[in-house]
């Protein structure tokens, strides 16, 4: 992504935060997950040969254009959908009970995200597993069902991918807390998917965090 005939720095010496020297080549990011939202922030993490996860946050990640294309992940199998929606609700949720810089902007795009979220991942899933049986010949819709399921998931990708950037922009302002902190590690370790590492410290994190007024009031508005 920094790719620049002008720029001889070594991955690994960008690794943390505004260590990144030099300029980079125009770049656009196109998602193909929902997801990330790493089109709205300057984050990038990578897995190292080792199976570590190393970040590098930099102004220059951020893109000069990104594009949401939700037939990018129309193929997305529903245990990657579902994965990396959960991650994308999990950014949301982090930045509007976030204590760092938390503020009327962040709250905007998380709740906004949360919304588009939860009422369109189900029918992500869901839409990838019956066209799956479609084609598999086992029981599933019939042709005059077809086409009106395609509609409603083409809708829900495209609205999951906006939630997906939508919830970058919120913790691009108002970063994540506990639930991503935990989660890397135990992803790196037992080599499991992101989003599911952040559904399985999500319950956790959510009950200690709640024992303070504040942040139970949080939780409760975006319930």
């Amino acid at each position: 992504l920094l790719a620049s005939e002008a720029n001889e720095q070594r991955l690994e010496h960008m690794y943390g935060v505004d260590k990144v020297v030099g300029q980079r080549l125009p770049l656009l990011l196109m998602p193909t997950t929902a997801g990330t939202g790493s089109e709205a922030t300057q984050i990038a993490i990578l897995t190292t040969s080792s199976g570590a996860k190393m970040g590098v946050s930099s102004r220059q990640l951020m893109p000069d254009v990104a594009v949401l294309d939700g037939e990018l992940t129309a193929t997305l199998p529903p245990h990657v959908a579902g994965a990396t929606g959960i991650d994308a609700i999990v950014h949301a949720i982090e930045a509007y009970t976030s204590v760092i810089r938390k503020n009327p902007l962040s709250d905007l795009f998380a709740r906004k995200a949360l919304s588009l979220l939860a009422a369109n991942i189900h029918t992500v899933c869901a839409a990838r597993t019956t066209f799956t049986s479609l084609h598999a010949q086992t029981p599933g819709p019939t042709q005059e069902e077809v086409p009106h399921a395609e509609t409603a998931a083409a809708a829900a990708r495209s609205n999951m991918l906006l939630g997906s950037c939508f919830a970058g922009i919120a913790f691009a302002n108002a970063p994540v807390g506990a639930v991503h902190a935990l989660a890397y590690p135990l992803g790196s370790e037992f080599k499991v998917a992101h989003g599911l590492s952040n559904s399985l410290m999500l319950h956790h994190v959510m009950r200690f965090n709640a024992a303070d007024a504040r942040a139970a009031q949080w939780y409760a508005e975006i319930a």
